[in-house]
């Protein structure tokens, strides 16, 4: 095989699509903190038009809370504890004493710092941080705190505590007794709660609470942030965006014009119309019209969106995300986010991308309603397919795959295929089942069924299935490639087979009860496998499956990899929160199943014996005199052994390697000769 001029370079971002998790908001003296779930820190000055990273020192990067004081800014995190700054953020210094809290919220109550956490209970710092004390445990975790006057008040699950005492004693809060409670927000002695489709008011400063309805447009709701401007009210919600009411609570209606009906966890205002609100999976949204538009605000950010997909189909790649489809023709370099003619193509989450008959179809959903949408123009335009056949309730259809003359679906309720390009659905014996992956390989399919169902294979493009893999552990996602197929498990490491899945064998080289959540075979006996094994958040196989080792040089600390895709040049890995990630494909293919072979002579040719122990030949041929480069890389990339450095003429050369003093493993040799390059793999058995 041919191969790029680059023997084994790291992962490195794409330029998108673009996107950031925002966790908290904060104003503080005109400067506005965001705290974000993978990225730390940013800051801006400028109202929420540019952004800067201030991360230094901040050794944990989900950023859940910011509070400050007169001399202090506190960072609370998610497992390592409470950060504290005393220059506006431009250095952090870590908790001295050990206290990893997962830290939810902050609240300043006069000389006392109180931190919610999950495990640890309500903690009190009277030091800034320094040290703590547990000042109300008992509950799995605690969502959220507010001062307000003398009070301090804790809601955990269905309870909410107050104290008067800065925490040495709390009491029930029976008017909220049985309600969820995710914020507060503070005018005085008005107190705004928010709930689950409810706000709670107020204004005698928590003695009592009424509990006013939210009428959304779906049905569960979060309410996790609420501020204000001047007499109005904004709430951030879990589903719809935002919500204002300008009536002191009393009645709230929509304000998501230009943001949709996104997961926003957080808001604040910045002046006297400025709002600026942070999405889970989108990021900033910004709004100079006191909430009646919004638009993104993403500059300074790394592109961080969450990835559901990948496809490549010719030069186009295309990437399914939480907001609508993007589609990159450049190999990532530049992305663009595909039209929607309504709120589910623009804004709803991508699970599944393919391509038939030169249209490309994705699945969409929005308020846990999905439907497959085809495009004709490469996604510039999107058509809902009639999808008459399907249930009318369908929450996700996360696998689509093409074989045959059918488009096969895999739903929540089952599998489903289409003989007319999605306008008529027909059910498959695989009924009434969560089926999360589906790929199709050579002429046969695969589905991944969890819950102890193991995997399902089709040989008559999806119209009937039987089980290929009976297991106890849940898979959750499939890949194929010719005969070979692939199969990754919830806590079950992955297995694969090479007979089109009429036998099955383990995968070595997980860690013990890993999970595979996503698998990308290259070719050439090579396959991706993301994992949930932080940092080593991808692995590769160069036996097809049989063994696997970490391969995530280069990628982000905190990049779960939820889709992997493989172009001739690259290999595409989309990860939750960190947006796309690419890597050369080391078998950058040019000619097919023959030696690596450019024209003239110049060759390559495979070692013999492959795989060896410990001596190996190595042959090539050069057409013109040259200066000759023939070196050996580990699946690092790191060079072990140069064999050849010196300028050489044209002719057939041979040269023997010995492998002494190196481990077993992968290991490939790299020819430059003449401004033309060559890779192959070799494998070292000790």
């Amino acid at each position: 095989m041919i191969a790029s001029a680059s023997v084994f370079p790291q992962w490195a971002r794409t330029k998108g699509p673009e996107g950031v998790a925002v966790s908290s908001l904060a104003t503080i003296d005109g400067t506005i903190y965001a705290g974000t779930e993978v990225n730390g820190v940013y800051v801006s000055t400028d109202d929420g038009l540019t952004w800067t990273a201030r991360n230094a020192g901040i050794e944990t990067l989900e950023v859940t809370a910011i509070v400050s004081t007169p001399n202090y800014l506190f960072a609370g995190t998610f497992g390592g504890g409470v950060f504290h700054s005393t220059d506006g953020g431009q250095s952090w210094i870590a908790p001295s004493n050990g206290s990893n809290f997962a830290v939810t919220s902050l609240v300043i109550d006069g000389a006392y710092l109180f931190a919610g956490t999950i495990g640890d209970g309500v903690q009190r710092s009277a030091d800034n941080g320094a040290t703590w004390t547990a000042k109300l445990t008992g509950f799995l975790g605690f969502d959220a705190l507010c001062h307000s006057g003398d009070k301090v008040f804790a809601s955990a699950s269905n309870y909410t505590y107050v104290t008067t005492d800065h925490g040495e004693n709390w009491s029930n809060v029976q008017p909220l007794e049985g309600a969820s409670i995710f914020s507060y927000y503070c005018q005085g002695s008005t107190i705004f709660a928010g709930g689950r489709n409810k706000i709670y008011r107020s204004t005698d400063n928590g003695s009592s609470f009424t509990p006013i309805d939210l009428n959304f447009d779906f049905g569960i709701v979060n309410i996790y942030s609420i501020t204000s401007i001047g007499a109005t009210l904004y709430a951030a919600t879990s589903y719809d965006g935002v919500y204002q009411s300008t009536d002191n609570g009393t009645t709230w209606s929509a304000a998501n014009t230009g943001m949709g009906p996104k997961d926003v966890r957080a808001i604040t205002a910045t002046g006297a119309s400025t709002l600026i609100a942070g999405s889970h999976y989108v990021g900033i949204y910004r709004s100079t019209d006191l909430g009646l538009s919004w638009t993104k605000s993403l500059s300074g950010f790394p592109a961080g969106s969450s990835i559901l997909s990948l496809l490549v189909d010719k030069s186009n790649l295309f990437a399914g995300t939480r907001d609508g489809v993007y589609r990159s023709d450049d190999e990532g370099d530049n992305w663009m986010k595909l039209g929607g003619t309504n709120d589910t193509t623009h804004y709803g989450d991508a699970w599944a991308i393919c391509e038939f008959d030169g249209d490309i179809y994705a699945s969409l959903e929005l308020y846990f309603n999905s439907a497959v949408y085809k495009s004709t123009d490469n996604g510039d335009s999107w058509i809902r397919c009639a999808g008459a056949g399907l249930p009318a309730d369908l929450s996700f259809i996360k696998g689509l795959a093409a074989s045959g003359n059918n488009i096969v679906a895999a739903t929540d309720e089952g599998i489903y295929y289409s003989p007319d390009k999605g306008e008529n659905w027909f059910a498959t014996n695989v009924q009434g089942l969560n089926v999360p992956s589906l790929v199709a390989g050579g002429d046969v399919l695969y589905a991944a069924v969890p819950s102890g169902f193991g995997v399902y294979r089709s040989a008559d493009n999806g119209v009937s299935w039987t089980v290929s893999l009976q297991s106890t552990v849940d898979y959750v996602e499939v890949a194929a490639l010719d005969n070979y197929a692939f199969a990754g498990a919830f806590f079950g490491g992955a297995r694969y087979s090479s007979n089109s899945g009429s036998t099955w064998f383990a995968s070595g080289g997980f860690p013990a009860d890993a999970s595979v959540f996503a698998l990308g075979p290259v070719g050439n006996g090579m396959v991706l496998a993301g994992t949930d094994q932080e940092p080593s958040w991808i692995y590769a196989s160069f036996d097809n499956g049989a063994s696997y080792s970490p391969y995530s040089e280069g990628l982000s600390p905190r990049a779960p990899v939820e889709a992997i895709a493989v172009s001739a040049s690259f290999m595409y890995a989309g990860t939750d929160y960190n947006g796309v990630w690419r890597r050369e494909n080391p078998f950058w293919v040019g000619i097919a199943d023959t030696p690596a072979e450019f024209p003239g002579t110049f060759s390559l040719a495979q070692n013999y014996p492959n795989p060896f122990n410990p001596t190996t030949v190595i042959r090539y041929q050069l057409s013109v005199v040259s200066e000759v480069a023939l070196s050996v890389y580990d699946l690092q990339g790191r060079k072990v052994r140069t064999l050849v450095s010196e300028r050489q003429a044209a002719g057939s050369y041979q040269v023997r390697f010995n492998a002494g003093g190196l481990s077993s493993g992968v290991y490939f040799y790299r020819l430059e000769a003449g401004g033309m390059h060559a890779v192959r793999k070799m494998i070292l058995l000790q």
